[in-house]
């Protein structure tokens, strides 16, 4: 009966490593977000439509 219920019970390493593996995921979610940004930012400085909102509103003034 013991021995059932400590096997059950997942070691305390691996627990951390797979919250880990969890915090890992995440970030190359928030990577691969990030990348199709800046690869969406490269593609428009090559067509030439490189200007950021901010610069727009700049010239209209």
């Amino acid at each position: 009966m013991k021995h059932r219920k400590s096997s059950s019970v997942i070691p305390f390493p691996t627990a951390r490593r797979a919250r880990k593996r969890v915090g890992g995921t995440l970030a190359d979610a928030r990577a691969e977000a990030l990348r199709q940004r800046f690869s969406k930012v490269s593609q428009d400085s090559q067509t030439g439509d490189a200007t950021t909102p901010l610069k727009k509103l700049l010239k209209r003034f």
